[in-house]
């Protein structure tokens, strides 16, 4: 099943970035305002699910202000994607910009696995 789940989260990337491009064109904006709006649509459809899902609840929001600020990067990280996708879809194609985006991200993963970064469990790869 959680393969299922990632084959289809690659597909949802693959439409969300020429949507999102053809968003920004049709409301003749800079690629910042489309990836405002996912992230705005993106935020209140997570409301709604931590709502009736019974998570969401003033504690997280407590806890969350002695978090280091570094664990808040992964929002930044999140808009810098999106922001980029539908930048570079129309620039480069969705082909160019996803095997740059598939290469990259797999030697950091192999980076990230193998010293263990961010509580990973260590992983030791050989290659012949």
């Amino acid at each position: 099943m959680y393969y299922i789940i990632a084959f289809c989260m690659g597909i949802a990337i693959a439409l969300q970035s020429p949507i999102n491009a053809l968003l920004g064109k049709s409301l003749q904006s800079p690629p910042l305002i489309p990836a405002l709006i996912s992230f705005m649509i993106g935020t209140i459809c997570l409301l709604i699910l931590s709502y009736f899902s019974g998570v969401l609840n003033i504690s997280v929001f407590k806890n969350l202000v002695s978090e280091p600020l570094w664990k808040l990067s992964g929002g930044v990280l999140g808009a810098f994607m999106v922001f980029g996708t539908i930048l570079l879809a129309p620039k480069i194609g969705l082909v160019n910009m996803f095997l740059i985006m598939i290469i990259s991200q797999l030697l950091t993963s192999l980076l990230l696995d193998s010293i263990g970064a961010f509580g990973l469990s260590r992983k030791a790869y050989k290659f012949v």
